[in-house]
């Protein structure tokens, strides 16, 4: 008597495609998948790059800012049955390394906010060990109470923004506590900004003399409005306060303790 019977192709399945998106002119991701089978012979898995409507780039990923698909295939045989997966991933525009600014005006590490100098000259942009050209601008200093917390943003924008991102960051600082409102807690880095804050019934003090910034340039006149309270030290030993109640503006003289107009 004959038997006929029949071997069925042992299954195969693919899963947990893998591939991970990376910057231009960065090295390109690989990817990874698992191979689910229950028989021992070896399984070759090959990777095949599609754009996004389906036209096949070959087995090299791509390298044009964009997104795309990895196809993870192996292909059938007489022994074990093909299967694919696949997965999405892009090459996003890359972000540069902005080199530190120098700032000056300051020593030991701190800054009168009014003192503060910055400028883009001499900086520099790069990206995989290559320049990358652009244009380089400061933000306005933000003043924030504490060491090291207040900052100044640098933006940096590519002539090439079709590969290479605008990069924002922030330099942090330490910017002297200048002047407090007395009435509400509130710091300031500037006698300027302490002021055009304060409103009718506050008191605003000058706080800040640093042995090691000597004098804060500040505007040669100063608005105080109606009904504020402005102090301040004056005398090169420090040896009073000067309580000024007013309104409009007024000429702080430049022989008072600390301060001085700004000489530009």
């Amino acid at each position: 008597k004959t038997i006929t019977y029949t071997i069925a192709k042992a299954n195969v399945t693919l899963s947990g495609l893998t591939m991970n998106s990376w910057g231009y002119n960065e090295t390109a991701s690989t990817p990874g998948v698992t191979v689910n089978k229950t028989f021992g012979e070896d399984v070759t898995v090959r990777y095949e790059y599609f754009a996004l409507d389906g036209t096949s780039l070959g087995t090299t990923a791509p390298t044009a800012v964009g997104t795309y698909k990895v196809k993870a295939i192996v292909d059938g045989t007489d022994n074990y049955t093909g299967h694919s997966v696949e997965k999405e991933f892009s090459i996003v525009p890359a972000k540069a390394t902005l080199s530190t600014p120098t700032f000056t005006g300051g020593a030991n590490g701190k800054y009168y906010m009014n003192n503060f100098g910055y400028s883009t000259a001499g900086l520099t942009a790069t990206h995989a060990g290559q320049t990358v050209s652009g244009t380089f601008a400061f933000g306005t200093p933000v003043f924030v109470a504490g060491t090291n917390t207040s900052y100044i943003e640098l933006t940096f924008t590519p002539n090439d923004t079709a590969n290479y991102a605008v990069v924002t960051v922030k330099n942090y600082v330490t910017f002297v506590t200048v002047a407090v409102n007395n009435s509400t807690g509130v710091a300031y880095g500037s006698i300027e900004s302490a002021l055009k804050e304060a409103v009718s019934g506050n008191t605003v003090q000058v706080k800040a003399y640093d042995p090691d910034l000597g004098p804060i340039y500040i505007k040669e006149n100063v608005e105080i409005k109606s009904g504020v309270t402005f102090i301040l030290p004056y005398g090169v030993d420090g040896s009073g306060i000067n309580t000024i109640a007013n309104s409009g503006t007024i000429n702080i003289p430049a022989e008072t303790q600390g301060l001085t107009t700004d000489p530009a």
